[in-house]
């Protein structure tokens, strides 16, 4: 009877063993995943070019200041300035906003990110070696003909946000900065995003942050853009966030406005969503964004 007893405890002891280990595996596997989808965003492609909305462009390819082939459009400028913007992750070259610029005299240099689109690279890193990317854009725009070196601009969206802003910090060649719901802290944003989906941040994001720092070779503390954006003062910065951005949080806009130092400017919509002011109040976006690049890159 007594080993019969013994076999049954050491059975249940091993079944218990083979589930918490199954657990485990889960765990993994869904945090691997989800790293994964970050670092290796799906490619998509833009369902128009600029020449479908009536407007010149050219393909373009240059290299990031790291070396990597980059692609895009350019729209000539008439105004003697220029844009480089930039898209969110698993996104592609920019259009809206594009057309919108092109409009009004602007040049505009939108290409895919690294490990995007038509781009080559193997990794997304959430902003952090993106901003080699922008160092290649400027220096590219800085070689046209049609473009004042000392007039060019950055559009950001999402990841594309924290990349023009953690840019403009390090190059001052970057004259004025729009920033369209950047996340302040990538740990928060991650957490947020995982809340989306119903699962709870923990255990997910601690693992899911430490598989992206072990196959980037990055520390999270290296990616801080809200520490960064007050170098990026005497230049100005334009700064639009929603109250009901699911990823950055309802409080992002203010944090990064209270970081920053002057000239700044805020646009806080309390119903706003994710990326949702050109969509929702297209005129007055275009009055607000044109208006703050035409004050700071043309002296209007």
């Amino acid at each position: 009877m007594r080993s019969d007893a013994v076999y049954w405890r050491n059975l249940g002891c091993f079944a218990l063993v083979l589930s918490g280990l199954a657990v485990v595996a889960v765990l993994m596997g869904l945090a691997w995943w989800q790293a994964d989808a970050f670092l290796h965003p799906a490619r998509h492609l833009p369902a128009e070019t600029p020449a479908d909305r009536g407007l010149e462009y050219r393909d373009v390819e240059f290299t990031s200041a790291d070396g990597i082939t980059l692609r895009g459009w350019y729209l000539p400028s008439r105004n003697g300035a220029a844009i480089i913007a930039g898209h969110g992750i698993g996104g592609c070259r920019l259009l809206e906003p594009v057309e919108m610029l092109s409009r009004h005299g602007y040049g505009v240099l939108t290409f895919d990110w690294r490990a995007h689109g038509e781009s080559d690279g193997q990794l997304c890193t959430f902003g952090y070696y993106e901003v080699r990317d922008v160092e290649g854009a400027l220096a590219w725009l800085r070689e046209q003909a049609d473009v004042d070196p000392e007039r060019i601009g950055i559009l950001g969206e999402s990841m594309g946000a924290v990349a023009a802003i953690r840019a403009a910090a390090a190059l001052p060649g970057i004259r004025a900065v729009v920033a369209d719901s950047a996340y302040p802290d990538l740990e928060e944003g991650i957490g947020n995003i995982w809340r989306g989906t119903g699962l709870p941040a923990f255990p997910f994001v601690p693992l899911q942050i430490a598989i992206g720092e072990w196959r980037t070779g990055l520390e999270l503390e290296a990616m801080q853009p809200l520490e960064d954006v007050a170098a990026i003062s005497p230049r100005p910065i334009l700064i639009l966030a929603g109250g009901q951005d699911p990823i950055t949080g309802d409080d992002a806009g203010q944090r990064y406005y209270d970081a920053a130092g002057e000239p700044k400017e805020l646009w806080f919509e309390p119903e706003m969503g994710h990326l949702s002011f050109w969509k929702v109040a297209p005129e007055e976006y275009e009055q607000r964004v044109v208006g703050f690049f035409d004050a700071a890159l043309l002296g209007e």
